[in-house]
């Protein structure tokens, strides 16, 4: 039983799943990019500030990626195990770029500019009861 136990446990570790607040995923690769930040202003957007490119309204968790393919999730540097999903897209001259959306102005603006550590994810799954 105790070497079954060790087998489980190296075999998670090898696979680079993580379980942690309810959440299981598997980190597909590690990178890191500059963090903007934006709002659903129609200075900040090219038209319907409430419409993403994927179809979806912003919300809590939506990111801004280029380079990212849509629907991609990400675990971001500093906001703990929340999972974030690529549905949006920014001007071309933006290659490799995050941009995190807030609802709020106030709170876009106090993020800033900064660079951050990111990790794909899949397999993003609320743990069994």
């Amino acid at each position: 039983m105790v070497k079954k136990l060790i087998l489980c446990s190296v075999f998670c570790v090898l696979c680079s799943v993580f379980s942690a607040n309810a959440l299981t995923y598997e980190v597909v690769r590690k990178d890191s990019s500059k963090m903007m930040a934006y709002s659903s202003e129609k200075s900040q957007t090219d038209h319907d500030p409430f419409a993403t490119a994927a179809g979806t309204r912003p919300k809590w968790g939506t990111v801004a990626a280029n380079h990212l393919p849509l629907w991609t999730r990400l675990k971001i540097q500093g906001f703990g195990e929340k999972i974030f999903v690529v549905e949006d897209r920014h001007a071309k001259r933006h290659k490799k770029l995050v941009d995190i959306w807030f609802p709020e102005k106030k709170k876009a603006l106090q993020f800033g500019v900064k660079r951050l550590n990111y990790w794909v994810v899949r397999n993003v799954r609320p743990l069994p009861d």
